[in-house]
């Protein structure tokens, strides 16, 4: 006997019939095990029609929407990782202008000030991408194994579909 059998023989009628109203938002093994034991115990099984006409539970909306808040957050940070990098470059390239249009005395200054400028821009705008590289990668891990949203869902979340 599987986890999800035990735990849904051992629920209550009323759980059962609850969660029969809203067997859209289970998994379809759970939704298997839920309608047989609706019919071990001769309690009113839901027709596929009236599956399909029932709006996602609760739990699965909490969880697309946390998922898909998850995903915000790691986008923005990876833009914001593009972004530093593109200021980098921008204020590398102003210093080193700066420096080509200054006294010999200063030009060399000017010009290594904007190089080394531009690369630790650059550095640190890949660690920033990086880290919102790992967050999706994070977020995919938890959304491929809930047990709280069918396949379609995690395409959707995940912006596969």
């Amino acid at each position: 006997m599987k986890v999800v059998e035990r735990v849904w023989r051992e629920r209550s009628d009323e759980e059962l019939l609850r969660a029969s109203k809203q067997l859209s938002g289970f998994t379809e093994e759970i939704k298997k095990v839920l309608l047989d034991e609706l019919g071990k115990r001769g309690l009113p099984v839901p027709s596929e029609e009236d599956i399909e006409s029932q709006e996602p539970s609760g739990i699965v909306k909490s969880m697309m929407d946390r998922y898909t808040d998850a995903y915000r957050v790691a986008d923005t940070v990876a833009g914001m990782g593009s972004i530093v990098k593109g200021i980098g470059g921008l204020l590398g390239l102003a210093l080193v202008l700066i420096g080509l249009g200054c006294s010999s005395g200063t030009s060399t200054l000017f010009i290594v000030l904007g190089v080394i400028t531009g690369f630790l821009f650059f550095i640190v705008g890949v660690v920033v991408s990086a880290v919102g590289q790992v967050l999706k990668a994070n977020v995919d891990t938890a959304v491929n194994t809930s047990p709280f949203i069918s396949n379609e869902e995690k395409s959707y979340i995940m912006g596969l579909d």
